[in-house]
């Protein structure tokens, strides 16, 4: 894996934008391990 730093002042609705995206998709691209029960609200 590549971590690559962004600057988030600079990116930030495209970034979001990209979270967002990715969030809302019903095919699991992002899973929340269900031990950390706070994280989900």
């Amino acid at each position: 894996m590549d971590v690559v730093p962004i600057s988030f002042s600079t990116e930030h609705k495209f970034m979001l934008g990209n979270c967002k995206m990715l969030l809302e998709r019903d095919v699991g691209y992002i899973e929340i391990n269900p031990k950390f029960d706070k994280l989900i609200t």
